[in-house]
């Protein structure tokens, strides 16, 4: 959980979604539910959902990790990966219907994190199967 997840960004198999720099300091607490609407030409496919905090540029270095760069350091929050088949239950899986729309909601642990003033927040979705 402690890598830093900007190596995401340049995977052309992952859509993200980020928001603006926030105002004011944000706590988020309990569930996550991530709401999907998704299609694939094949019968399963598997999701990734991430939520990410995102640095500041100009975040300062932390002298007892000098290893690490702080700055527009991407912190995984939570993240959760699913196979569509198991979107409605795990003990009767079902297949998608190809190229078909289907909502999937999509649970990811309890969390209880503050996103401070002037960072963003990074939710990143990534398909692994056939698209």
């Amino acid at each position: 959980m402690s890598e830093d997840q900007r190596f995401a960004l340049s995977r052309p198999d992952v859509v993200t979604f980020t928001t603006d720099y926030l105002t004011e300091d944000i706590t988020l607490a309990g569930e996550i539910m991530a709401k999907l609407k998704i299609a694939s030409s094949s019968t399963d496919a598997d999701f990734v959902v991430k939520l990410i905090d995102i640095y500041p540029l100009e975040e300062p270095e932390n002298k007892d990790k000098p290893n690490v760069i702080y700055a527009n350091y991407h912190q995984m929050v939570r993240s959760e990966i699913m196979p569509a088949r198991f979107r409605n239950s795990f003990e009767k899986p079902e297949a998608l219907k190809p190229n078909t729309t289907t909502e999937v909601d999509f649970k990811l642990q309890d969390v209880l994190h503050t996103f401070k003033k002037d960072t963003k927040s990074k939710f990143k979705f990534k398909v692994l199967g056939i698209l």
